[in-house]
C-alpha cells in the first residue's frame, strides 16, 4: 500500500440502513461499517489481506479512538462522535489510510 495510491471507496445505497464503504489498496480491502447510535456512531470492519490479525486501528479528527483488530482481521469502535476522520490501521506488512470520512 504505497504511498500516492489511491484507495477505492464504494457507498451503499439504503439512506436508513447502517453505510458500508469498501476500500481497496493493492493486494488488501478494508470493508467499514458506519451506524448511528445513540448520540454517536459504531465504525466496524475487517480488514481482508495478509499481516492484518492483531493490526492497530486509529480513527483520528477531533478525537481520536484505537482498538486491534481480532485473529479475524475485524475490529469495532463505539460511541463515535460525528465529524471528519481518517482511519488507519497498521498491520505486520503495510499501512492502510482512509481520509475524508465523514460521520454526521
Amino acid at each position: 500500500i504505497a504511498g500516492g495510491v489511491p484507495a477505492f471507496g464504494e457507498r451503499s445505497a439504503s439512506a436508513s440502513a447502517p453505510k458500508q464503504l469498501l476500500f481497496t489498496a493493492e493486494d488488501a480491502a478494508v470493508d467499514v461499517r458506519f451506524a448511528k447510535s445513540g448520540k454517536g456512531f459504531i465504525v466496524a470492519g475487517q480488514i481482508v489481506g495478509e499481516g492484518f490479525e492483531k493490526a492497530s486501528v486509529t480513527l483520528a479528527g477531533a478525537s481520536a479512538y484505537k482498538t486491534v483488530t481480532n485473529d479475524l482481521a475485524e475490529f469495532e469502535i463505539g460511541e463515535v462522535a460525528p465529524g471528519p476522520y481518517s482511519l488507519t490501521v497498521s498491520g505486520t506488512a503495510a499501512e492502510i489510510v482512509i481520509e475524508n470520512i465523514e460521520l454526521g
